[in-house]
């Protein structure tokens, strides 16, 4: 948690209190500045529990947060979400690999674009041979 904090005392200085709200929202030792940064974070997310955990990036469950505070603020949150019927995001790494692959360039787009890729190339050498060949 303290490199959150740190990272929101760089946004402050930066002039985003935004940003600086969205790293300092867990902190338990709340200054003026750092309440008020959370306010304008908040007011941001429009106030929505699912938005406001989105932009946090969690990237573990929050039973796996350091502080006590930061958890009872994941989870009322979380409840929040519920309560409103709003989505509750899912919390883990980047690239976690319980998570379905989606999209047109998955693996198999990636495959794909190389075949057709080779293809064009082989095309393009037999029309240059053909060509110096006349």
């Amino acid at each position: 948690m303290k490199l959150r904090s740190r990272l929101g005392d760089v946004y402050i200085r930066l002039g985003y209190p935004e940003e600086a709200g969205r790293f300092w929202f867990l902190d338990e030792d709340l200054t003026d500045e750092k309440r008020s940064a959370i306010d304008v974070f908040i007011l941001r997310c429009h106030r929505n529990p699912s938005l406001i955990l989105k932009r946090l990036k969690l990237r573990c469950s929050p039973e796996r947060l350091t502080t006590s505070h930061a958890r009872q603020r994941v989870e009322q949150l979380v409840e929040d979400c519920r309560k409103r019927g709003f989505e509750v995001p899912t919390f883990g790494a980047r690239g976690d690999s319980t998570r379905p692959r989606t999209g047109l360039w998955g693996e198999s787009g990636c495959m794909i674009a190389t075949l057709v890729l080779i293809f064009l190339i082989g095309l393009g050498a037999y029309t240059v041979y053909t060509w110096i060949a006349k």
